[in-house]
């Protein structure tokens, strides 16, 4: 596969990220395939963030993948003001109503957040924020993932193969992202083989 291929050029012209264009390079056309084979929720909610028009999917993907942070969470210490933030994103791309409440309720966790020593629940309040904040700025869809791996990281610090926990954690984020992103919401150019 030419390492000068359909994906790489349009990629470029987006000005994605170069390790995503690398990503997707060897994939030619077929756009589909790379997508399905994509394993990393912050490139995917990156990539959502400019080519879906669906806010609600963005907001609900976002979520799914704030999830994965606060399902690891003290409930009792933090977990409750995520997870209702959280739950106020997904009623947001629901029923679409109270955006700046809801970027209001995301202004203060995320203030709340800077007041925590503990990294888990210092990152996994930021991801819940980023994840309101993106109904109001879709760019702000990717930060959730990089939230959630700053939290999971911190709850499991000290293990021996960091890079492999940090390859799960993308995975997990990749598959919570893709439950509510599928590629037909994708504005691209390339149609499925």
């Amino acid at each position: 596969m030419s390492l000068d291929s359909p994906l790489r050029r349009w990629l470029e012209g987006l000005g994605a990220h170069q390790d995503v264009i690398e990503f997707f390079a060897p994939y030619g056309s077929d756009f589909i395939q790379a997508y399905r084979d994509l394993d990393r929720g912050d490139w995917l909610l990156g990539l959502a963030s400019r080519l879906v028009d669906d806010r609600g999917a963005l907001v609900r993907a976002a979520a799914a993948v704030a999830r994965v942070a606060e399902s690891a969470l003290d409930r009792d210490r933090v977990g409750g003001e995520a997870i209702e933030l959280i739950e106020a994103a997904e009623d947001w791309a629901a029923l679409r109503r109270n955006g700046e409440e809801l970027v209001a309720k995301a202004d203060a966790l995320e203030k709340r957040a800077e007041e925590l020593e503990d990294p888990r629940h210092r990152f996994t309040l930021l991801a819940a924020s980023s994840a309101a904040r993106s109904a109001a700025d879709p760019e702000a869809a990717p930060m959730t993932a990089y939230y959630v791996m700053e939290a999971l990281l911190a709850a499991h610090g000290g293990e021996d193969d960091a890079m492999e926990r940090v390859a799960e954690i993308h995975q997990l984020t990749a598959k919570a992202a893709k439950m509510h992103l599928p590629p037909e919401l994708m504005r691209t150019p390339f149609k499925a083989h």
